[in-house]
């Protein structure tokens, strides 16, 4: 057995037991991990995909304001 198909089989039982852990759970469980889980979902995407650009655009607007004035002194 090749080194990718060990990792599959692995991750295959690992998610299988995770299954069967998520179907033991009583539906309110279910509903606050799902709950916690987008939360902290939104965060990463803000963190990771959001935050610097918006960073980013708002220094660009500050450096743009400051090359204006640099512009009308010349």
């Amino acid at each position: 057995m090749s080194r990718t198909q060990a990792g599959a089989k692995k991750l295959s039982a690992w998610g299988a037991a995770l299954g069967a852990h998520w179907r033991a759970l009583a539906p309110r469980e279910r509903l606050a991990l799902g709950g916690a889980a987008w939360v902290v979902g939104a965060i990463a995407v803000w963190l990771l995909g959001l935050q610097q650009p918006l960073t980013q655009g708002r220094l660009a607007q500050q450096r743009l304001a400051g090359l204006q004035e640099q512009q009308g002194v010349m």
